[in-house]
Order: structure tokens, then C-alpha cells, then sequence
């Protein structure tokens, strides 16, 4: 057994999940060294829940081998046609284990025709990346999630609502012929282009709760997503002993602003960071191009605050000023700002949905 606290630094990188046969792929080195690959145990697993659970298993004991102000530089890929990014899991290993994330590193590369002959075709088959998360031992080994971890486990759960938003419009397209079907009706003849507020008031809800069931479906996640009855407050998520609140909107509009209640009907929203989810239909009702972003607007200035709507005194308008844009982190598609030397706003480049 390796000594506690023995070492400075430790490199390495483990199994990805079930893409590789190492020891198929490593007989040739076993043998100059008189060694029977088929001997060698190596953990193969399938699941992501277990891959975790064995990697923070390797964490925990590579925490104790390193000395105090140590680091580990822990390399993995993307695998499953790069739907599954190794990195975001590694890093939740890490916590778990009581480790600091200190830095993540991505190598992008294009591979040569070589590289085919080991499977490898650039951002199709195979690890097409090197994805290296390095961690340090703390010289008091406190406990805590500082703020760079923080940081980390809030970036994995925005790529989180990401990946659950895509999948939410894709079971929307899947399943819009079974609510045709169910309620006797044609969109395109019931709801056509003109009519986007009775489009939006339909398609809303929906698509919050598709939302919600693909987030809660997730399992490469161990976060918890609660709806919020409070005013201004629409989702509370917490994991890893951390919180976030979110107030969501959703518009099929192309209109630059977006809208709610009256602002003074909910005052709390204006310190919560708002869920801006936007999506483009066809005149069939299929969702075409869709937006996604985190707007923080407790910190945004007054120009991009909740204002009365003119048109309908019962409701509100936000509109996000560009000098703002710096406070929205989009998840999904674009933010475009038209002219920062006058008062003009954001506008929103859409994501084709594949």
C-alpha cells in the first residue's frame, strides 16, 4: 500500500465507462513485460451512477496518498457520442471525496486519418477530447465547499438544464400528434402563427412540466429540483449541500421583451435570477429553434428591471439592456446586442433544435 501522505502529485486517468477493452487493447505491452492481460482485473461499468460511485472511491484513496497541498490531475473524455462529458461527474467525485477543484483543462484536437484505425473520427466516434480536472488536498483538509467549488457544480447544473431543455422540446415534437389525437384538433388549424399569445398560454405549462420530468430524469445528476409556490420564485434546486433559485419565463414570442405579472404583484422575483426559455414553432406546432439563458438580474441595473406594461396595467415587461448581457449566461443559443453606443436591447439568436 501507497504510504499516506506520501505523495505531491498524482496523474492519472481511469476507465471510461464501457468504450474501451483495455485489456484487449493492452495485451501487446503486457506480454514484453510477461504479463497476462486477462489476468488483470479492470472495472468495466455500464452505469454512471456506479462510475461515480467506484471514481469517488479512487478519490477518497488518492486524497490520502497525497500529501497536504497536493494535487491530482484526474483525465477523462466525453463518451457516448459526446452526450455524456466526463468531466462535470469527476467533479462531484471530487467534492465528494473532500478534494478542491482547482482548474479544469479541455484539449480539442482534430485527428488524422491514423487515429481511424483505432476508432477514433473527429467529434463522431470515440474520445475526440482530453478533459483533465486537477484537485487540491487542503493543507487544513476543511470540509467545505468553498467558492471555486461552488463555481464548478454550478456550471455541471447549467449543462444539466441544457441538456434537460432539449429534451424537453424534443418529447414536445414526439408527442405532439398523441395531443392532436387525444383532443380531436389540428394545430396549424386551431393555432396558427398570428396567434402567439394563445399559443404561448397552451405550450407554457407543458413545457415547464416536460421540463421538470426530463430534469428529474437525468441520472448523471444528484441534484433536486423543487417547484416554488412563493411569488417571483418558480423552481428551487439544491445539491451538494448547495441552493439555487430560479423564476422561470417562457415566450414563443419573437418580440425582444419578455412578460409577467404586474412587478408589483411579485415583488420577490426581483431578486432572483430568471430561467429564460424561448422557442420558434412551424405553422404544425413542431418547435423548430429554442433559446435558453440565466439572467441574474438582482445584479442587472435598472434599465433591464421588471417594468409596468403600458398596453395591460395587470402586467409587467422585462427587457435586458445591453450593457446587462454580461450578467445572462446562455445555455442555449445566443445573445446578439444590435448597438451599445444607444439605449437598444438584446436580442436572442436561437438554437436549431437536431
Amino acid at each position: 500500500m501507497v504510504p499516506d501522505d506520501s505523495a505531491s502529485l498524482v496523474v492519472t486517468s481511469p476507465p471510461f465507462l464501457d468504450v474501451v477493452d483495455y485489456q484487449g487493447d493492452n495485451w501487446l505491452r503486457c506480454w514484453f513485460i510477461g504479463v497476462d492481460s486477462s489476468t488483470i482485473e479492470i472495472s468495466q461499468l455500464k452505469a454512471i451512477e456506479d462510475w461515480e460511485n467506484t471514481m469517488t472511491d479512487v478519490l477518497k484513496d488518492l486524497k490520502r496518498i497525497v500529501k497536504p497541498g497536493g494535487h491530482i490531475a484526474f483525465e477523462v473524455g466525453e463518451v457516448r457520442g459526446g452526450k455524456v462529458l466526463l468531466e462535470e461527474n469527476v467533479v462531484r467525485c471530487g467534492v465528494k471525496a473532500g478534494l478542491e477543484p482547482i482548474v479544469m483543462m479541455i484539449n480539442d484536437q482534430e485527428f488524422t486519418k491514423t487515429a481511424n484505425a483505432w476508432g477514433v473520427h473527429n467529434s463522431k466516434k470515440g474520445t475526440n477530447t482530453n478533459r483533465i480536472v486537477v484537485f487540491q488536498k487542503r493543507v487544513n483538509d476543511v470540509e467545505e465547499i468553498d467558492g471555486l467549488s461552488e463555481t464548478l457544480l454550478t456550471k455541471f447544473l447549467h449543462n444539466t438544464l441544457a441538456e434537460a431543455w432539449r429534451l424537453a422540446l424534443k418529447d414536445w415534437n414526439d408527442k405532439l400528434s398523441e395531443l392532436e389525437s387525444l383532443y380531436a384538433f389540428k394545430w396549424k388549424d386551431s393555432y396558427p402563427l398570428s396567434e402567439t399569445a394563445e399559443r404561448t398560454k397552451l405550450i407554457s405549462p407543458l413545457l415547464q412540466k416536460l421540463f421538470e420530468q426530463r430534469f428529474r430524469s437525468l441520472d448523471y445528476h444528484s441534484f433536486t429540483l423543487q417547484p416554488t409556490l412563493g411569488k417571483g420564485k418558480d423552481w428551487t434546486i439544491t445539491g451538494e449541500g448547495l441552493s439555487w433559485e430560479y423564476e422561470l419565463k417562457l415566450s414563443g414570442s419573437e418580440k425582444e421583451y419578455w412578460t409577467g405579472n404586474r412587478p408589483a404583484a411579485s415583488p420577490g422575483k426581483k431578486d432572483t435570477p430568471h430561467l429564460l426559455m424561448r422557442y420558434k414553432q412551424n405553422e404544425e406546432g413542431i418547435i423548430t429553434e429554442s433559446y435558453l439563458g440565466i439572467f441574474d438580474l438582482p445584479r442587472a441595473s435598472e434599465e433591464s428591471q421588471w417594468k409596468p406594461d403600458k398596453e395591460n396595467r395587470n402586467s409587467g415587461k422585462l427587457t435586458i439592456h445591453v450593457k446587462d448581457i454580461v450578467h445572462l449566461n446562455s445555455l442555449c443559443g445566443q445573445v446578439v446586442d444590435k448597438n451599445v453606443r444607444k439605449l437598444k436591447w438584446a436580442k436572442y439568436a436561437l438554437e436549431p433544435l437536431s
